[in-house]
This record gives structure tokens, C-alpha cells and sequence, in this order.
């Protein structure tokens, strides 16, 4: 990064990880941290316990009953916000989402709005920041209006890249839902939006 910093001094390089499970992983999560300056730090949570194991929640979705995944999903990402403050910004609200059977029928955000509001409760208590990321479904205006009633003040995007081409993809749609859920830009491109 500084190499690159120094290289390109007219480019604003940015820093950051996403800890994934960070509250199951306090100790190793902050010594990656301690080991420079990152510019966004991410919370994630990608995989629940099951039978005395960190399962992958997308494989669960297959193996148990979706609408019972999905509220573990959310009730251990309380349990992220609650028990670490090692990040700044939610990464990825709905993760196992993506990854919704078919066969489950279609996955409606209202459905688990009482679980998705403890969330975003939680995150607003903390005053942290709720990402809205393009890789998965996109949140819908009325999820980030919920965000809002709950006392969330801000708003970051996240492509969930992997691939370089894939950076930025659908910041202009979701760039739409945010505008709609009543967020503004700030004077900074790189800054969170607020309402």
C-alpha cells in the first residue's frame, strides 16, 4: 500500500479487512488488526454454530429449514454487534440470503423484518454503520428505511468484489434504493451517506 501510496501520489489509496466473525475470533482478529492502518474495518458473519461447529450458513440453508437459518443468521450478528467492537461497518446485512433455495419459495425481506429491526437496532445503538452490498440481492429502499427508523445515521456500499472487473458493480442501482430510503452523498466520494 505504500509502495503504491508513493507511486501514485495523486490517487487516494485506501486500507481495509473485513473480520469475519470477529466476536468468535477476538483475539487473532485484533492482532491482524494491530498489524497496520486500515482505513474501513468490516464485521461480518458468514457461519453459525451447528452441533458443536462453525457451519457455512449458506450450506445450512440446504439442510434445515431456511426461515429457521435465516433467524439464527440475524440473532448471531446481534451477538457480532454486541460482543465486538472491533469493526466499523456491517458488511453484508443478509449474507446467507444469496444463497436462498429455490425450492424455499421467494425470500421476502418483510418476512423477518422483526429480526432484521433487532439488527439494525443493535448496529444503530452502537453507531456504527449498516452497508449496502451489491454482490448479494440488494437491500430494498424500505430495509434501509428501517434502518433509519431504528436510528441508523449512515450508509456504506460495497461491491464484494472478489474480481477486479466486478469492483463498483451496481453502485448506480444501489446508489437508487439509497437515494429513495432518503440517504445523501457527503462532500467526500468516499465518505458514508447520510440522511
Amino acid at each position: 500500500m505504500a509502495e503504491c501510496r508513493e507511486l501514485f501520489p495523486e490517487l487516494r489509496i485506501w486500507s481495509g479487512v473485513e473480520a469475519g466473525e470477529p466476536h468468535l475470533f477476538a483475539g487473532s482478529a485484533a492482532a491482524v488488526l494491530g498489524q497496520g492502518q486500515f482505513d474501513r474495518v468490516l464485521g461480518s458473519v458468514h457461519a453459525l454454530p451447528s452441533h458443536g461447529r462453525l457451519v457455512y450458513s449458506g450450506w445450512l440453508l440446504d439442510r434445515e429449514p431456511p426461515d429457521e437459518v435465516m433467524r439464527q443468521y440475524f440473532a448471531e450478528v446481534v451477538r457480532m454487534i454486541e460482543g465486538s467492537g472491533l469493526f466499523e461497518v456491517l458488511a453484508h446485512l443478509d449474507f446467507p440470503r444469496r444463497y436462498w433455495p429455490g425450492w424455499a419459495g421467494v425470500y421476502t425481506e418483510a418476512a423477518f423484518e422483526e429480526e432484521y429491526r433487532a439488527v439494525l437496532r443493535a448496529l444503530a445503538a452502537s453507531g456504527r454503520v449498516l452497508e449496502l452490498n451489491t454482490a448479494s440481492p440488494l437491500a430494498s429502499a424500505s430495509l434501509l428505511r428501517w434502518w433509519a427508523e431504528e436510528g441508523g445515521a449512515a450508509l456504506s456500499f460495497g461491491s464484494d468484489a472478489h474480481l477486479p472487473w466486478r469492483v463498483g458493480a451496481r453502485f448506480r442501482e444501489a446508489s437508487a434504493i439509497a437515494s429513495a430510503a432518503g440517504f445523501r452523498p457527503g462532500p467526500d466520494p468516499l465518505g458514508f451517506w447520510r440522511r
